[in-house]
């Protein structure tokens, strides 16, 4: 039974995204992972990861000052990121940033984000578009988080119907993804390619249409 048990908690624990259990390893305890692993194996993703935003929600409902504490809500935002409830998730980023005193470029990133996601084209572009230069400047132009950056900018102006300004911004990042070298190469070239694909469509149902 208890063998039953560790291979339910350690299938629950790598079926999450890797970028939330690194999150999540230093905050929870490994005997409260393992309860929710035992009550939601059988469950959907989003079971699972609702069990795990009712367990943070009440660590900071006892423990108050959680509720101040940067790395639990940013771990809550993302979780209900995942769980599109953007909403709540962008409440959670902004207070996190705010603790930060402003600088955590993973809780901008994801502001921007789930504007994007809510429709709040105009205010991701703002945040794309300030967050870009400074990522650049941090970890370079090649950086697969600047370049995730450059993307999201992007699609926010596309979805504002700024399409000539999307297509500007992906000749320059095609043109650094074509340079760059390393292992991301690839997966990047991808990425920036699939966007020019849907630019140059709506480049070209704009010209036939106007």
């Amino acid at each position: 039974m208890e063998h039953k048990e560790s291979v339910r908690s350690v299938t629950f624990w790598h079926s999450l995204n890797p970028s939330l259990r690194f999150i999540l390893n230093p905050l929870l305890p490994a005997s409260e992972l393992e309860q929710i692993a035992l009550q939601t194996y059988d469950n959907t993703r989003d079971n699972k990861y609702r069990a795990l935003e009712q367990l943070l929600q009440k660590h900071i409902s006892e423990t108050p000052s959680l509720g101040l504490d940067s790395a639990f809500l940013f771990a809550l935002g993302f979780i209900q990121m995942d769980l599109e409830t953007y909403n709540a998730a962008e409440n959670n980023f902004r207070s996190c940033l705010s603790l930060r005193g402003g600088h955590c470029f993973p809780s901008r990133s994801n502001i921007g984000f789930v504007l994007n996601k809510q429709g709040k084209h105009a205010e991701a572009e703002e945040v794309f578009g300030k967050l870009l230069p400074e990522l650049q400047d941090a970890y370079g132009q090649e950086a697969p988080a600047a370049l995730g950056c450059m993307r999201q900018l992007m699609e926010a102006s596309l979805d504002q119907g700024k399409i000539q300004q999307a297509k500007v911004l992906n000749q320059v990042g095609l043109r650094i993804v074509d340079a760059m070298g390393g292992k991301y190469k690839a997966d990047e070239i991808e990425a920036m390619q699939a966007l020019k694909w849907v630019i140059d469509e709506r480049l070209s149902r704009f010209n036939m249409y106007g």
